[in-house]
């Protein structure tokens, strides 16, 4: 979560196109995203539609109650976590690591790190029992595999993927996998 001082020109669009085609690779998984790409128009007046440019950069998202959690799952220990191992005598969010690690080892098996806000925005690290408690461990059920998923998907490609953070939504009972952060502008139906 890094606020760029400079425009990355098509950033929306490379940001939109590239979530599109991971969830692609996870249909099962419910998520807030009704309308990506020319679908958009569907959901748009008739003067705002056929335009690629908007088609690119727009999603049509589904209205949702986001849950006040994040969940990094860490695979090389970095950022944050390798902060909290170093300060918490190599516990992080609760849960003992292996003793020793530096910066860039890798965590085995993987961990589930929840973090929440702060009134200022900043992410604030709380041990994994209380997420359970607050938000089910069903966000961890969902999560864990899509993680590994996702990891060996991109480790097949050269490319390693430190940790990733899941956001949740909630429509009635039903968890969704959602980004608060959307790329792009998006219109809530």
């Amino acid at each position: 979560d890094v606020i760029l001082p400079f425009h990355v020109p098509k950033k929306g669009m490379c940001l939109n196109v590239l979530d599109h085609w991971w969830r692609s690779q996870m249909p099962w998984v419910s998520h807030d995203v009704v309308a990506f790409g020319k679908r958009i128009d569907e959901f748009l007046p008739g003067n705002l539609r056929n335009d690629a440019d908007r088609q690119s950069r727009t999603r049509i998202i589904t209205m949702h109650t986001a849950l006040r959690v994040e969940l990094v799952f860490r695979w090389l220990l970095t950022g944050t976590g390798l902060k909290k191992y170093r300060q918490n005598a190599g516990v992080v969010c609760g849960q003992k690591l292996q003793d020793g690690l530096v910066e860039w080892s890798e965590i085995n098996p993987s961990v589930a790190t929840p973090t929440t806000k702060d009134p200022d925005g900043h992410d604030v690290h709380m041990e994994l029992q209380e997420c359970i408690r607050r938000f089910g461990r069903e966000v961890i059920q969902l999560t864990h595999p899509l993680f590994e998923l996702g990891r060996r998907t991109a480790a097949a490609k050269g490319i390693l993927i430190a940790d990733t953070k899941f956001e949740f939504g909630q429509v009635g009972d039903a968890l969704l996998l959602i980004d608060t952060l959307v790329a792009g502008p998006f219109i809530v139906v």
